[in-house]
């Protein structure tokens, strides 16, 4: 297969706090400079505009991202601790380049 996109991407392991009707928990599956793709325990709209938080050292990072699309992925876990729960995958894309993904990786990657 043909890898077409253009960005660098990282898979796990970036916490993130999506932020929609209130906070919602997600885990990030897949990030990009452009979007990311994140599991959580709701169905998020189409075309939703919401905002993530992501965690970093020199204080949170929040970027506006759209909703592309949202399907059930499955049950399983959203935090070790946690109960099985019915999970859906979001793919999201950021209204403007992810400003501080060489630090996000960095802090994923160190475990910060």
């Amino acid at each position: 297969m043909i890898e077409r996109r253009s960005s660098r991407r990282v898979e796990g392991a970036v916490r993130v706090e999506a932020k929609l009707y209130g906070s919602l928990p997600a885990r990030v599956v897949d990030l990009s400079a452009g979007g990311v793709l994140i599991e959580v325990a709701r169905q998020l709209p189409l075309r939703a505009s919401l905002d993530l938080r992501f965690p970093n050292e020199g204080g949170d990072v929040v970027v506006k991202a759209t909703v592309k699309r949202c399907q059930v992925q499955g049950k399983g876990r959203l935090a070790p601790a946690g109960g099985e729960v019915l999970l859906y995958r979001a793919a999201l894309v950021f209204e403007r380049p992810l400003p501080a993904l060489p630090d996000l990786i960095s802090a994923s990657e160190t475990g910060a």
